[in-house]
């Protein structure tokens, strides 16, 4: 399949630059290439674009302001904020209309790499007014402002800890959320932790950032009438399926980073369940996919939607720059897992069938820190599982 990119930047002299970087790639990727947003539309009206990527300061119609009239008129089109260096403060005050930012790149792997994924997986959307919704006005939203600035800090020379830890401070809701997070029982700290510096060191700045999605960018959803309920026994259950993620990639692996990604999937891994609320006006309807503890009828929902919570997750992941091991996760976590071989997706759908067991305590891990355990544990309680 050949992907169709519009380049949008008033400098001829950087179109010219991006057509030479994708020249070894012109079987799979065609370019497009306009110097102002008048001539960026003008493409869109004749040609199928899959990604529109645009200068951030531009004469006239900025690339903040071009990707604003994109997102309304043609909702299809991946949104992508090139930025320099000297202006990625300014684009983080923007992050609203953008799928991604990224630092004007000097090679087209680069680019490839961070579009690659979510093209794909837009393929699995057959519905294309679920297509429309998920990257128009009422869709998946981008990634929130806090998340940015937090990943500047990490990335930054002179990162600080402390100086993430007073971003979080500031949130209420979010550093409620953390609190939960790091005592709830299956983390097995002994002593409660009420110190926000801590908590932030044990869980680990990435896992965090993935508990700042989870409650910044559907935050809004657990006032809508019906759902809050549905969204805390999502949110109850992902604490399970993280906890057992982790633990159980570690015991087995060794690898911290392995774990901290099981983790961090483990979170995230019914995020498609809350896109689904996002992008439905009629809240009555989505109630009728969901049983009572949050359980969802995906091939009612694939059929009506023409994509499972699976599949949305692992798209809204991938427009946000997940890695490829983490939306993998998400996409496959109800298939089979493989119990010889673990890595994150194994982890997470092995976990998800653990955390639908009746009754599940700490002392399962007595049992399933042995292979023939596990295995035996996922056998005998298979008509527990849920399956949807």
């Amino acid at each position: 399949m050949e992907y169709k990119l519009l380049f949008v930047d008033d400098n001829q002299k950087i179109l010219n630059e991006y057509a030479q970087l994708l020249t070894p790639f012109s079987n799979k990727w065609q370019g497009y290439f306009a110097r102002n947003a008048k001539e960026a539309l003008d493409i869109l009206k004749t040609n199928e674009i899959d990604v529109c990527l645009a200068d951030h300061i531009m004469p006239e119609l900025s690339g903040i302001e071009l990707l604003s009239k994109i997102k309304k008129n043609y909702p299809k089109v991946l949104r992508i904020l090139l930025a320099s260096d000297k202006d990625e403060k300014l684009s983080i005050r923007n992050f609203n209309l953008a799928h991604q930012f990224l630092l004007k790149p000097d090679n087209f792997e680069s680019i490839r790499i961070k579009l690659e994924l979510p093209l794909i997986l837009k393929n699995l959307i057959t519905n294309e007014r679920t297509l429309i919704k998920l990257n128009g006005e009422d869709g998946i939203p981008s990634l929130p402002e806090i998340y940015y600035k937090i990943e500047k800090e990490i990335f930054s020379p002179e990162a600080s800890i402390h100086r993430v830890v007073n971003l979080i401070a500031k949130d209420i809701a979010l550093t409620t959320k953390i609190f939960q997070l790091v005592n709830s029982a299956f983390v097995g700290i002994a002593a409660k932790i009420t110190d926000l510096h801590q908590a932030i060191n044990i869980l680990g700045l990435n896992v965090v950032k993935s508990v700042i999605l989870y409650e910044k960018v559907f935050s809004h959803l657990d006032k809508k009438e019906g759902l809050k309920e549905i969204i805390e026994t999502i949110w109850n259950h992902s604490l399970v399926v993280s906890t057992l993620s982790h633990k159980l990639t570690y015991h087995f692996t060794q690898k911290r980073e392995l774990a901290e990604e099981a983790y961090i999937a483990g979170i995230l891994h019914d995020i498609g369940k809350i896109i689904l609320m996002n992008i439905e006006q009629n809240h009555s309807k989505v109630l009728e996919f969901f049983n009572s503890s949050a359980s969802i009828n995906d091939d009612e929902v694939k059929k009506y939607y023409g994509a499972s919570h699976s599949e949305l997750g692992a798209y809204a992941l991938s427009l946000w720059g997940f890695s490829k091991e983490i939306v993998e996760a998400i996409l496959l976590h109800h298939g089979t897992p493989t119990i010889n071989y673990f890595n994150v997706t194994s982890a997470v759908q092995i976990s998800n069938k653990l955390a639908n067991i009746e009754g599940i305590d700490d002392s399962i891990y007595n049992i399933i820190y042995t292979k023939d355990g596990l295995i035996e544990l996922l056998n005998g309680h298979e008509e527990k599982v849920e399956k949807a």
